[in-house]
């Protein structure tokens, strides 16, 4: 099967699939336990979701993490939609790089800044490779205030508009969460820096301690992720979801 034009791309898809589950159903059933062990990686590290027709076994599966909601957190909470508008596939070669810092106000309001740090590293073919054009949500604890995003002339703090400025510090609510939004570009083999500064409510931070739960996108590739908070310091890979404590001063 060859791919002749930008419109065969998808095409690909239907061959290799079909290939795939030929492949499995006539091998040897000594590859089975290195499948299921791939499937369930897969599955703990949000590259594959399972969705069941059944409501018991649905529930069961979601209670695992594997069907991708958004989970209910009594302290703080990150989770970062990105999505690919005209970009080609350009988003499956894209490298993030997370950077949070909490502040505390003289008012007693935790302020907190989130840089995403986005690198194209393919050269531009017009095929596969394009120009990143993202629209990022970002969902957080219910009730934030967002205070400036830099890094972008389109700023969604309304679920159906842009503007240049924060025209709606509230933003909108999905899945119990509160949201902004986003949308920038980034060239081939360039980097680009996107920070969304904000407000959290009342009580996510907790008396000397501070809970975040940060859920993966499936199937993105964020990388390295770092807190810092009254001089403490959290990094890690986001692998899978994950969850961290840290102390705050009182």
């Amino acid at each position: 099967f060859e791919v002749e034009t930008a419109d065969d791309r998808k095409a690909v898809l239907k061959h290799l699939s079909d290939a795939m589950i030929q492949k499995i159903t006539t091998s040897s059933g000594e590859i089975w336990p290195k499948l299921i062990d791939l499937v369930f990686e897969f599955l703990e590290e949000k590259n594959l979701m399972a969705y069941m027709v059944q409501a018991d076994e649905q529930a069961f599966v979601k209670n695992l993490g594997y069907t991708g909601e958004m989970r209910e957190f009594e302290g703080d909470y990150l989770h970062i939609s990105d999505n690919n508008f005209g970009g080609r596939k350009t988003d499956m070669f894209m490298t993030q790089q997370v950077d949070q810092s909490l502040t505390r106000l003289e008012n007693g309001t935790w302020r907190k800044k989130v840089s995403i740090k986005y690198y194209n590293p393919q050269k531009y073919d017009n095929w596969v490779s394009a120009v990143y054009r993202d629209f990022v949500r970002l969902y957080v604890p219910k009730g934030s205030k967002l205070v400036s995003v830099t890094g972008t002339n389109h700023i969604w703090s309304k679920p159906n508009q842009s503007s240049k400025k924060v025209q709606n510090p509230s933003g909108w609510t999905e899945f119990g969460k509160t949201v902004f939004g986003a949308f920038f570009k980034v060239e081939p083999q360039k980097e680009h820096t996107l920070t969304f500064t904000y407000d959290l409510p009342e009580g996510v931070v907790g008396a000397g301690e501070y809970e975040l739960l940060m859920q993966k996108q499936s199937g993105t590739n964020i990388g390295l992720v770092e807190i810092k908070i009254d001089g403490n310091i959290e990094s890690f890979d986001l692998t899978t979801d994950m969850e961290i404590t840290l102390p705050v001063g009182e």
